[in-house]
């Protein structure tokens, strides 16, 4: 039986707008020169609305399962959607300067592509195939990972690398999209701070 991909995260930083319908919070948060879109959902964020215990311009940590959507905009922009499906919400005490966000996720999943010339690895979620309409695009890029390595290790790691084998990692997360047969895929792209191969 074909493994699943499984993703959970944390986000911090400050909420920028609280959606009209009430269901979702949504943050912009910057890494490494990118911005990223984050939607906290899910009931726990629900309830937290509905009792008027989060608003914008609170500093929040949420912890829960990743995952990503494309919206398309009146301008006709495709834009990436970083989604975590909270089960837990904490608001942090205010600060004089909006700190800097962060996200971070843990992965545990199962090789699905492997280009060894770039040491760029890709799982899927949501889906068995990739390219699946539903289907989010987990993009591992290892080379920061690898450099790391003591160099009289560093080859037989990358040789243990191969398609089918299962996987964890810790990694900061940013989100991209790109658009395969006419149908647009979100990614969420992780760059490894921790990395294990199983077996």
């Amino acid at each position: 039986m074909r493994k699943s991909t499984v993703i959970t995260g944390q986000v911090f930083g400050t909420v920028d707008w609280v959606t009209d319908d009430k269901r979702e919070i949504g943050m912009f948060i910057r890494t490494s020169g990118r911005q990223t879109r984050c939607i906290l959902q899910g009931p726990v964020v629900e309830q937290f609305i509905a009792n008027n215990q989060v608003a914008k311009g609170n500093l929040v940590t949420s912890f829960g399962d990743l995952n990503a959507r494309v919206m398309k905009r009146a301008s006709s922009k495709l834009e990436p959607e970083l989604l975590l499906n909270a089960f837990k919400l904490d608001i942090e005490p205010p600060r004089t300067i909006r700190p800097r966000g962060a996200l971070y996720a843990q992965l545990k999943s199962v090789v699905m592509y492997w280009e060894e010339k770039t040491l760029h690895m890709k799982s899927f979620l949501n889906s068995r195939d990739a390219g699946h309409a539903d289907c989010v695009t987990c993009s591992v890029f290892m080379k920061s990972w690898v450099d790391g390595i003591e160099e009289e290790g560093r080859t037989s790691f990358v040789s243990n690398i191969a398609v089918g084998k299962e996987y964890t990692a810790m990694c900061n997360v940013e989100t991209d999209v790109y658009v395969s047969n006419g149908k647009e895929v979100p990614v969420l792209r992780l760059l490894p701070t921790d990395f294990k191969l199983q077996g």
